[in-house]
């Protein structure tokens, strides 16, 4: 089995109030070690790594990603984590990053090379919010796709799974026959929720963490390098950023010395108030 999981570099959550935001550029001034793999996709990892270890199936996870030579960390970080190999489509083009369109379009090319059983993506990336590319992935390659994955029971043959889906109204289960395209939802890694024909299959709640000797052999694997030329698409996407502002800032908070002080529509809310009137 083959499971393919995109990988996103991304600035780290946790950091983006700390870097400088540069006016005249539109954009945050950060530096290399202000990126990491994008959360959700960490949680396909470890999806994936479930998936062979559940049902017992050989196979092997490939990480992907799409961007200059800085991306080759966030696959590394992953790669320490138990994958197998890694994948990196070179793109040289910073100021005009690839937007959902030609990023599903990179990955439909690829995918099309390597058939993979699984592509197994995280449901979002943690910087734009979009999630957009697993459906329009789902949708160049003709494969039944199930998003927002909460919980995956595999079929013993490993052929096909039943996959909770997170919507509004609740929980949509759908039966997947794979090759599928599949994105989780961070509740993917609860103990319980990657199992085989509904065996109980406990794993600690949470991503595992990669050991020191996973860090270091991980530096030593060879990444293999493919450019959009070789993949047979160009580097143009259809839409791209012009420009970056911070949130407004939330009005100063005025403390008051005594209830009265309060304006009488809020003191009374469901009586009604005349401009001018005490």
């Amino acid at each position: 089995m083959k499971i393919l999981v995109p990988i996103k570099r991304v600035l780290d959550p946790d950091l983006i109030a700390r870097i400088p935001f540069d006016a005249d550029a539109h954009a945050l001034r950060a530096a290399p070690g202000d990126h990491k793999p994008n959360t959700f996709d960490e949680y396909a990892v470890e999806t994936a790594l479930r998936i062979l270890e559940t049902t017992g199936v050989a196979g092997e996870v490939i990480l992907v990603s799409i961007g200059d030579d800085a991306v080759q960390d966030a696959l590394r970080q992953c790669l320490a984590l138990g994958a197998h190999q890694a994948i990196h489509i070179r793109t040289e083009n910073n100021d005009t990053p690839h937007d959902a369109t030609s990023v599903a379009a990179l990955l439909a090319a690829l995918a099309q090379r390597v058939q993979p059983n699984i592509i197994l993506l995280g449901k979002q990336a943690s910087d734009h919010d979009a999630a957009q590319v697993p459906a329009m992935l789902s949708e160049r390659l003709a494969l039944p796709g199930a998003f927002n994955l909460s919980q995956l029971d595999l079929a013993a043959d490993a052929r096909s799974a039943t996959c909770h889906c997170g919507i509004r109204q609740g929980t949509l289960r759908l039966r997947v026959a794979f090759p599928a395209v599949l994105s989780v939802d961070l509740r993917i890694v609860a103990p319980r929720s990657v199992r085989v024909d509904n065996r109980d299959t406990a794993y600690p709640d949470g991503l595992r963490f990669a050991a020191l000797r996973q860090v270091m052999a991980a530096k030593k694997k060879p990444i293999q390098t493919l450019t959009p030329a070789e993949l047979g698409l160009g580097e143009t996407p259809l839409t791209r950023i012009t420009g970056h502002a911070p949130p407004e800032a939330a009005p100063p908070c005025h403390m008051l010395s005594h209830i009265g002080a309060l304006p009488p529509h809020l003191l009374f809310p469901n009586r009604p108030h005349r401009r001018g009137a005490p």
